[in-house]
């Protein structure tokens, strides 16, 4: 019976020996894990601020394009206005080449002057 009560001890040592080196290695792998959802969570707080700076800067970049095509489209209504004052003042003296009148030739070329001075303050 001794014998057998020794035996016992042992296999209760060694398997309680056994338990705590199990323990030692659940607690590691815990540790480990608890680290790894930290730098997840950092990563993924990181990631998000990178997100909305991103959205930011294009929501930036979207309101940017729509001013500035809407400023291209008024200068270029400018210059359409200007082209159509021009050809029109171009097409009067292409006529008035052909007036024999001196005086309405003299007045058609007043008038374009006054004009074409108008049009080029106004651009």
């Amino acid at each position: 019976m001794g014998e057998q009560l020794e035996d016992r001890v042992f296999r209760l040592e060694t398997q309680m020996n056994s338990v705590q080196h199990d323990l030692g290695e659940a607690k590691d792998r815990l540790k480990n894990a608890h680290h790894r959802i930290d730098e997840t969570n950092t990563s993924s707080k990181e990631l998000r601020e990178e997100m909305r700076h991103g959205l930011n800067e294009l929501s930036t970049k979207v309101e940017n394009l729509g001013l500035n095509l809407a400023q291209k489209d008024k200068a270029d209504r400018r210059w359409r206005k200007a082209l159509i004052i021009i050809g029109a003042l171009a097409i009067t003296a292409f006529i008035g080449m052909f007036i024999q009148d001196t005086e309405v030739r003299k007045v058609i070329g007043e008038i374009a002057v006054k004009v074409g001075a108008g049009v080029a303050s106004s651009i």
